[in-house]
């Protein structure tokens, strides 16, 4: 039986959809207006993905914040990679969770800082986490892996602000939601013989 073409002689079922085009991240002239993401109605980067602009925000947590976050990263264990990044997570008792990203000879056994100081939040703290604060040496305010954001999705509130920084001082503030939208939750499981509440 033979395949339908399209006048192109393309089979219909190779062809790609054409209805999205990559985009610069910023302006056409490179310029930028302080405070500002890029314009256009999203902002994508290799890192971010389509984002609404409204969800990344050029803007730095208080100062005591980013200084524990600085600090934290101090105390990394990166003696492959030489990438130490450093979190704090505030609860909304106002307690501070620590984490420096640890890695291991054997690449899967290592762990994010962001998820350190998630799960000693998770383990040590009463109350749910308030913020979240990440910095590294970067060239952009540093950005969480998948994994990260799937323990985020799970641990903190979905509007909890995020704040993504670089030891050169630049700052973006997002929420939890805005880093992995459409999230694997536990109303997944509900119904599954699992635990979910």
């Amino acid at each position: 039986m033979r395949k339908e073409t399209s006048s192109e002689g393309q089979n219909p079922a190779d062809r790609r959809p054409s209805g999205r085009e990559d985009r610069p991240v910023g302006p056409e002239d490179g310029s930028r207006e302080a405070g500002e993401l890029p314009s256009g109605p999203k902002a994508r980067s290799p890192d971010r993905g389509d984002l609404p602009e409204a969800r990344w925000i050029r803007e730095a947590p208080p100062a005591a914040w980013a200084e524990a976050a600085r600090s934290a990263r101090d105390r990394a264990y990166v003696p492959y990679s030489g990438f130490a990044v450093g979190a704090l997570v505030v609860t909304t008792d106002g307690r501070a969770f620590f984490g420096a990203n640890v890695e291991n000879a054997a690449y899967p056994a290592s762990i994010c800082a962001e998820r350190v100081a998630l799960v000693k939040a998770a383990t040590e703290g009463e109350t749910p986490p308030a913020a979240l604060i990440v910095v590294a040496d970067s060239a952009e305010p540093v950005t969480p892996c998948g994994v990260c954001r799937q323990v985020m999705a799970e641990l903190c509130p979905p509007e909890m602000p995020v704040y993504l920084g670089n030891l050169a001082g630049d700052w973006i503030r997002t929420t939890v939601t805005a880093l992995l939208p459409g999230a694997f939750g536990k109303e997944a499981l509900s119904g599954h013989g699992g635990r979910a509440e």
